[in-house]
């Protein structure tokens, strides 16, 4: 027997009810809707199974939102604020973490409902507030990035950093100075040869650092520490000084305008 789909009023009529109906902790009193509510020519096994459907179809929804404003911001070169990407995520984290507080009992689904009621009854003017903070913090870009990985300033880490690449310019901490020609050189031959242990540990280290440095481009797009190959296709997309990695290691990516 096959169950005819539900139109507009029905959803409506179903989504009203299970709001009026849910309990604290986020389930619903299915006895107290179906004495109250009645739906004609729907079998109350069927009237829940559209409820989880209606639920699930509305969580995709959601993400999906948050995977565009993701995508929008990383394609601008913006880096996201600890995962807050839209107003609503960020007065969704700010509120979890107070309700946490405030109303431990309440479980996840409850939570979640509770949050969606309270930005429904928030002002444009209340709303536009919390974009405009995550506008600002996008701003501070990679200082933040930086800023929240230690203690001291931002230049300062810079130079610390400084200093620590200066060890590798010229001389190895025991003195020897590494052999940079021969290992241009071994890098320019067609065929193999050996290389003493200190050319080797220069490529180590020149290796190192390029991971760093890619890591730190790649930063400034994703606003986190992972390295992945997406956040690294997308910093070579966006930042001018990342040009050559397109082709050097993604050959099958074409961005635009090459």
């Amino acid at each position: 027997m096959s169950v005819s789909r539900y139109s507009k009023e029905e959803v409506v009529k179903l989504e009203n009810a299970t709001n009026e109906f849910m309990l604290s902790n986020g389930t619903i009193n299915w006895k107290g809707l179906f004495e109250k509510h009645k739906f004609p020519g729907r079998e109350q096994s069927n009237i829940k199974v559209k409820y989880n459907a209606l639920k699930r179809s509305k969580q995709k929804k959601r993400e999906r939102q948050a995977e565009v404003s993701a995508a929008a911001a990383a394609a601008n070169g913006a880096p996201h604020n600890n995962g807050a990407s839209t107003a609503f995520e960020r007065f969704a984290q700010k509120t979890t973490a107070r309700l946490r507080t405030d109303e431990p009992n309440l479980d996840q689904k409850a939570r979640e409902k509770k949050i969606n009621d309270l930005w429904g009854k928030l002002t444009d003017t209340q709303k536009a507030k919390f974009g405009s903070q995550t506008s600002r913090k996008r701003k501070g870009g990679i200082r933040d990035y930086f800023s929240t990985s230690g203690s001291g300033s931002v230049r300062a880490k810079k130079q610390r950093r400084k200093e620590e690449l200066k060890m590798y310019e010229t001389a190895a901490t025991t003195g020897t100075t590494l052999p940079q020609g021969k290992v241009k050189r071994v890098m320019r031959s067609a065929t193999p040869t050996s290389t003493t242990k200190e050319a080797v540990a220069l490529i180590a280290k020149a290796t190192e650092m390029f991971v760093l440095w890619l890591a730190e481009k790649s930063a400034k797009v994703s606003g986190h520490r992972k390295l992945s190959v997406d956040d690294m296709i997308m910093a070579s997309k966006c930042q001018e000084e990342a040009r050559f990695i397109r082709v050097a290691l993604f050959n099958d990516y074409t961005p635009e305008g090459m």
